[in-house]
């Protein structure tokens, strides 16, 4: 009896290694997502910063069309970050991946891959490359949109 008392009381003072690793991981995972946000928000400030470097170039009179163009481009990239900042903020909150905010990030990459093309010629590894991504994701925003109405339906 004494003996199993003794080794209740020796099980009792071993650290419970399982919640201190996993204590662990949870806040270098927390650790992560805070540089990547960070990181994330300040590409946003420089890119914003870009961006208003560019509209004063227009502003102060050499509008052209090459120039319009490079703003949209840049005015994309913010986008472009902002929704990895919203889908960052959505994980971080639910813990899990909202496929429209990734599906909508990708297709902003792609109408600013499209405007960066411009009217230059492409080769056509390209050109056909970027229209299958921009199949794809419609694609996947329609299943998505789809499965998301037919649950509403069932609710």
């Amino acid at each position: 009896m004494a003996e199993e008392h003794r080794s209740a009381t020796a099980e009792a003072n071993v650290p419970d290694y399982n919640r201190v690793i996993g204590s662990a991981l949870e806040l270098s995972q927390a650790a992560i997502y805070l540089v990547a946000a960070i990181l994330l928000v300040l590409l946003a400030l420089m890119a914003f910063i870009v961006v208003g470097g560019d509209m004063y170039n227009i502003v102060r009179g050499t509008m052209s069309i090459q120039s319009i163009d490079v703003v949209l481009g840049d005015i994309l990239v913010v986008f472009v970050i902002s929704g990895l900042v919203q889908t960052l903020i959505v994980y971080i909150k639910s813990h899990t991946i909202d496929p429209w905010l990734v599906l909508s990030v990708g297709l902003t990459a792609i109408i600013r891959r499209v405007l960066v093309f411009g009217a230059q010629e492409r080769p056509y590894e390209d050109v056909a490359l970027t229209a299958v991504l921009l199949f794809v994701i419609i694609i996947g925003l329609y299943l998505v949109d789809r499965r998301c109405h037919s649950v509403s339906r069932r609710d």
